[in-house]
Parts: structure tokens; sequence; C-alpha cells
């Protein structure tokens, strides 16, 4: 029979499909998977912390990173298309050092946030551009204004916050944040809430393994943003699975 088709537009009998196919993924590719992020100010300093998921078996444990530092009193943390992140960290420490060139004096953490957002901005409105696919979380501390911490968005919106979450599980991290009320905590107390958050946040995903990547900026530390190291992570991380699996188990005793 003589039909129609949809690909080539001739009424003939057509061997092409009528229906288009489409085209394959290259080998090794796969789905974005979103991390989840969390910064929260405690009462002597700040905390970043990122879940990982383990896409690879054959992955090497800590490559993927997600926390970097800008300079030596600000983090960020980044989740989203990571390649973009480390973009907006290259950009991010470039601004830093031109502040502290011009005004011989480390940038501070609100100056930076503005001019990090007015980076994602711009790519949102120059077609020649593309918008950068990422949500970013800036910890910093100076003599001036104590500690601050902020998100910008993929649309280069930037809010100031006490704790904050962004990533696949962030509501449920937002909740748990406002429960735990982070201002009348140490960072040595906060950093074990902030790993039970994050495991719980993985809980969804439990036939994929999950690293912690953490980070503080406390007395401890002299004030300084440095990653938590690997034993110290993986410590708390066994800790909190252990105690969300005994809050489970109670829960379904009652």
């Amino acid at each position: 029979t003589t039909t129609t088709c949809t690909r080539c537009l001739r009424k003939a009998k057509c061997t092409k499909s009528s229906t288009p196919t489409r085209p394959q993924k290259p080998p090794g590719t796969s789905r974005l998977i979103l991390s989840t992020i969390i910064g929260i100010i405690c009462k002597d300093g700040l905390l970043l912390g990122a879940e990982k998921t383990v896409v690879s078996e054959l992955s090497i444990a800590g490559t993927d990173h997600r926390i970097y530092s800008i300079n030596k009193h600000i983090g960020m943390v980044v989740t989203g298309l990571i390649p973009d992140g480390r973009a907006l960290v290259w950009s991010a420490r470039s601004e830093s050092n031109s502040y502290y060139e011009f005004h011989g004096i480390p940038i501070p953490g609100k100056v930076l946030a503005d001019r990090v957002a007015a980076v994602i901005h711009q790519h949102t409105m120059q077609s020649w551009y593309r918008p950068y696919g990422v949500v970013v979380i800036i910890a910093s501390h100076d003599e001036f204004n104590g500690s601050a911490l902020h998100m910008i968005d993929a649309s280069g919106q930037c809010y100031g916050y006490f704790g904050c979450a962004a990533g696949k599980e962030r509501q449920m991290a937002r909740n748990e944040i406002e429960k735990l009320s982070p201002k009348d905590h140490s960072c040595k107390e906060a950093a074990f809430e902030l790993a039970k958050i994050l495991c719980k946040a993985h809980g969804l995903m439990k036939e994929k393994k999950m690293e912690l990547e953490l980070s503080w900026i406390c007395p401890e530390t002299g004030m300084t943003h440095q990653l938590l190291s690997k034993e110290i992570a993986k410590d708390l991380e066994t800790r909190a699975q252990e105690a969300l699996e005994k809050e489970a188990m109670e829960d379904v005793q009652q």
C-alpha cells in the first residue's frame, strides 16, 4: 500500500521506519545522579558535606571530589554536572586571587558569592553560552564578617543561610537541619549529625555504594578550610549507618 512516510514525506512504499529511532548512548555513559550536599553554620565554625554515589566498582575512592578549597578560609561544595562545578571552582579561585592582589586582603565570602552568582547568571543571558548545570554552596570565615554560608542555584540566585541543602534529597535534608538547630552545636558535635543526614539521603539508593566527603572551618583547623581525613569520614559514616539502623529497628518494634 502507498503511505506517506513521516521521515522522507513521500507517498510511496518506504522501507524506512515511520518512527525515528533514538540514538544509542555511548558505552560507559549513565544518567546523571545528583549528590546531596549540605552546609551548616555551627556555634564555633562551619561544616560542608556531600554524599557521593559510587557508580563503578572499578573507581578509586577519593578521586571524584565534590568539595574544594577556594583559598585558606573559603570552601565550596558542588552538585549537578561536576565538570561545570570544577569550572566554577577555577573561576572562584581566579576572583579570589584578583581581589587579594588589588586590595591586599582575602576576599570576603559575600563578595565572592556575588561574583560567582554573576558568572552563573551571565551564562543564562547570552546565547553563545551554555548555562551551568550546577548548584554550589560557599562556606567562608573572615575577621570582619565571621562565618558566612551562601548557596547559588543554576539561575544565579544567591542567598545567605544558617543551614542549606541541595541535590536529590534536599527537602529531607533541610527538615533535618531545622530539627538539629546547628547554631547550638560545635563542629565536632554537628559532624556526626551531618553524616547521619547524608547517609539517610542515600537511603533510596542502597543498592549502590556511597562515600562521604566532609570539610570544616573551625578552631581545630585555625579557622581555615580543611577536608576531614578519609579515616575520620569513614568512621563517621559507619557510626551514622549504625545509628540509622538502630533507629529503624526501634521504629519497627514500636
